[in-house]
């Protein structure tokens, strides 16, 4: 190989490898560890924990700052620690970024500074999903694509809704306990026709498919909630009115409850159940 030639060669991959570097984050290690270290980021352990990982060096992270701020958004509320892991010494104004919402979007969550090379984080920009037990569930890093940062919130939902469900779900007998004993709104997100053939005495009807768009002006001030369901062999199938109930109880101060068993069994345990004439 000629001078030249070698020299153009070097100066070719000198500008590829500062590309990498500008786009994709700055890369301290090849490996990809499967834990993070909770201890080291002075967390707890309680429920699922979003990390962002940013840097001020970081091309790419104000072109996603958007992204950021509603992935932020999105894990707000039950069984969720959000965090958002800095260099040593850098500020989140220090980034710089576009998005007005940003500052405002990381009210409430922790920011660390340090060391990453500590936690065996290999690039930022980065997001993390990580059990209460340190477990890496999802990993993203580099810019964030449509179906990465979807693919975050869809798994982030379904842990959280699977958790829910497991903490609030009743049987009839329990649920016919607390409806006299708390003061409770019912809500039967079953279709209108099946409504109207029996449902709970005093209970509303909101179609599963209608909750979401109902929620924040006809629930949102209610203190305690029993969700009917209807009946179903897996209740939290996708699109199902205990998922729906569930994963929009995750931003609500409400305490939430979830009952689905047969129409049949509601009277049997003490609930009183009507035809529909009332």
């Amino acid at each position: 190989m000629r001078l030249g030639d070698w020299i153009v060669w070097v100066l070719l991959s000198c500008a590829a490898l500062l590309s990498v570097w500008w786009w994709r984050g700055v890369v301290v290690d090849v490996s990809r560890p499967e834990r993070l270290s909770l201890a080291n980021l002075q967390l707890d352990g309680r429920g699922l924990l979003l990390v962002i990982v940013l840097s001020p060096n970081c091309g790419s992270c104000n072109s996603d700052s958007e992204r950021y701020v509603h992935l932020l958004d999105e894990y707000s509320g039950r069984y969720t620690t959000r965090a958002v892991l800095l260099p040593q010494s850098t500020k989140l104004a220090d980034l710089k970024f576009n998005d007005p919402a940003w500052l405002n979007a990381t009210k409430g969550v922790l920011v660390r500074q340090i060391q990453f090379e500590r936690l065996g984080i290999t690039s930022a920009p980065a997001v993390f999903l990580v059990d209460d037990g340190g477990r890496i569930l999802e990993r993203q890093t580099g810019p964030l694509s449509y179906h990465e940062f979807h693919a975050l919130i869809e798994r982030g939902n379904s842990i959280r809704v699977d958790r829910e469900w497991n903490e609030s779900s009743l049987k009839a007998g329990e649920a016919s306990k607390l409806l006299r004993t708390d003061k409770l709104a019912v809500v039967d997100t079953r279709d209108r026709d099946e409504f109207s053939t029996q449902h709970i005495v005093g209970a509303r009807n909101i179609p599963a498919d209608e909750l979401g768009a109902r929620w924040r002006f006809e629930l949102s001030s209610m203190q305690g909630i029993l969700f009917y369901c209807g009946t179903a062999e897996i209740p939290l199938i996708v699109n199902s009115g205990c998922r729906i109930a569930a994963l929009n109880a995750l931003h609500s101060p409400a305490k939430t409850y979830f009952l689905s068993e047969p129409p049949d069994s509601l009277s049997a345990a003490g609930i009183p159940v009507t035809d529909g004439t009332r």
